[in-house]
């Protein structure tokens, strides 16, 4: 019986061969053969890579100067902000050429700016992946930017390298490997501002106000003598009066 079950199957499969049907019997076998004679991709991803991030303080009092404010003014304020910077690594064409095979040439044009999409190992050697004008089909590109030769296509995740010879006119041309960074300064992350409120029960009054993220508008009042050259501190900035009015202080930020 199970002779006979091989043997049907055998004559059906002969049959749908014979009458030019296109059966595909193994759906998966050009799959495995393709990515069996392909290389592995290293994907790079796409758009700006983060590099890294600093931190920015800006403090607008200068120390140990005679400054004046005026009431309602700010006598010193300070801002810390956050600069994250990105870089994209992109491929630059160094002159006009194109790649011809005797078919449609892949043409280039001097300054323009090519992604890569990833790199991959072809014979022991690196090469960029970029896309071509044909959808799924990429140029490859050595590290000194110089051509492969070859074209290849994307099947399954993996490199293909096709049979066909590319050769590039003129032999000059190449893509040039390019870093282009650029920053994003955030809004203040952290923030105070210090203002001078004028007198009150004759003690010169500064009006510490916090602008860091959750305590805006929180603010909290430090009291000092008028009497010349006193030292007094709010939250960390050391303040010496040098004279004090109802309309305006004379002072100095000190170590």
């Amino acid at each position: 019986m199970k002779k006979f079950a091989v043997l049907l199957v055998l004559v059906l499969v002969s049959a749908c061969s014979k009458s030019g049907y296109d059966f595909n019997f193994m759906p998966w076998r050009q799959e495995f053969i393709e990515t069996w004679n392909a290389y592995d991709i290293e994907f790079f991803e796409q758009g700006p890579r983060y590099l890294k991030t600093e931190t920015i303080v800006e403090r607008n009092y200068p120390k140990n100067e005679l400054l004046t404010a005026f009431k309602g003014y700010v006598a010193a304020d300070e801002k810390t902000y956050k600069k994250d910077y990105y870089a994209t690594e992109k491929l630059r064409v160094n002159e006009d050429g194109y790649l011809s095979t005797g078919s449609v040439p892949e043409k280039f044009k001097k300054g323009e700016q090519k992604a890569v999409l990833g790199v991959s190992k072809v014979d022991g050697e690196e090469l960029f992946l970029v896309p071509s004008d044909i959808d799924t089909f990429v140029v490859l590109v050595k590290d000194d930017g110089s051509f492969y030769g070859k074209m290849g296509q994307i099947r399954y995740n993996k490199l293909i390298v096709l049979d066909a010879d590319f050769h590039p006119y003129p032999q000059t041309l190449k893509l040039l490997p390019i870093a282009t960074t650029n920053a994003e300064q955030t809004e203040p992350v952290t923030g105070f501002e210090i203002k001078y409120s004028g007198l009150k029960d004759g003690q010169a009054v500064l009006t510490y106000y916090d602008y860091t993220p959750g305590n805006t508008g929180k603010y909290e009042d430090f009291k000092f003598s008028t009497q010349s050259e006193t030292i007094g501190e709010v939250k960390g900035v050391k303040f010496k009066i040098m004279g004090a009015t109802d309309e305006k202080l004379d002072y100095m930020v000190v170590e």
